[in-house]
């Protein structure tokens, strides 16, 4: 390399490296964030968070790689998002365990559905009362009560 040549082009080369790193540490941030949100401990968070910042071109694709197929557990002691909610018997949907009447089809959540006997998804074959609208433990869409209310 001449010396004409890195007087040329040092600032280019510098330009670049700030934005790699710019680009890099925010990818490495969104991972930290991403890692920690999932139950990862703090060493695993660490890990993919610095090694994405200084080695972004491979460490990003590996975690989205392994992020995709990792299945993180609940803490021991910890309840996880679905046990802080229960099911309408009406229509299925998600309600906080202090509500007394469902947010989605407004019925009362204590009182017994209207059909008696349950179906099965059709997608993980759990099974479900029968005015369900979505299944209880994928959240698919199972089918549609009929309304004779009118």
């Amino acid at each position: 390399m001449s010396a004409e040549f890195i007087e040329r082009s040092w600032l280019f080369f510098f330009i670049a490296f700030a934005v790699y790193m710019y680009v890099f540490a925010f990818a490495g941030w969104r991972i930290q964030q991403d890692a920690s949100k999932r139950g990862l401990g703090k060493a695993a968070v660490t890990f993919w968070s610095v090694g994405t910042v200084f080695f972004g071109f491979i460490f990003l694709p590996l975690y989205l790689l392994f992020r995709a197929r990792a299945v993180f557990a609940v803490k021991p002691g910890e309840k996880s998002d679905d046990e802080h909610y229960r099911l309408c018997p009406h229509c299925g949907a998600k309600n906080p365990e202090n509500e007394k009447v469902c947010l989605e089809c407004k019925k009362l959540l204590d009182s017994m559905a209207g059909a008696v006997g349950e179906k099965s998804c059709t997608y993980c074959g759990a099974m479900n009362p029968v005015e369900a609208r979505r299944c209880k433990s994928c959240d698919q869409v199972i089918g549609y009560a009929e309304d004779n209310e009118d």
